[in-house]
């Protein structure tokens, strides 16, 4: 995300996992750069998602079943 930033980016997009995902965003987002976030499917219950960082702007995906 340092080169990132050191780049010139104007927005991050991101989609990664794990005990360490929103490690360094704030930096990111205290340099005027947003920080879109995706959270997956997997909510605390249907139809949520989890988020601890309000910096970031989360988005999730949908599906639908068809059956």
């Amino acid at each position: 995300m340092d080169d990132d930033v050191h780049d010139g980016v104007d927005i991050l997009s991101l989609s990664i996992g794990g005990p360490f995902e929103n490690q360094g965003t704030l930096h990111v987002v205290a340099k005027g750069i947003p920080v879109v976030y995706a959270a997956g499917n997997d909510g605390p219950i249907a139809q949520t998602v989890e988020n601890s960082s309000p910096w970031l702007l989360t988005v999730a995906a949908a599906t639908i079943d068809r059956v």
